[in-house]
């Protein structure tokens, strides 16, 4: 599906039917809103996501990409033990899968 979203002869219902759930990882990898930013530093460079949802306690509590990473360090002149909930944009938007039924 994915390769269908860059393409301008796709046809405008294809997109029009999209669904959360057609184009959703079901299986995440979340950082802990307790981790250091240098562990997040090591997470971001052992992976290909350029973000990742933060948790406390199996909740979401907001989000850290690259670009946040990226504007720490500008600020901080020894941000390593900073904890990630104090550089994640908090509160991210979220969209639900409608209940079967």
């Amino acid at each position: 599906m994915a390769s269908l979203l860059g393409k301008t002869n796709c046809p405008a219902g294809l997109l029009a039917e999209l669904t959360a759930k057609d184009v959703m990882q079901p299986r995440v990898e979340t950082l802990a809103a307790q981790m250091s930013v240098d562990e997040v530093m090591q997470a971001f460079s052992r992976s290909h996501h350029r973000g990742f949802p933060v948790v406390d306690d199996g909740k979401l509590v907001g989000i850290v990409t690259q670009t946040d990473l990226t504007k720490m360090r500008e600020g901080y002149a020894n941000a390593g033990d900073t904890p990630l909930s104090e550089i994640m944009t908090p509160r991210p938007v979220t969209v639900s899968l409608p209940q079967p039924g």
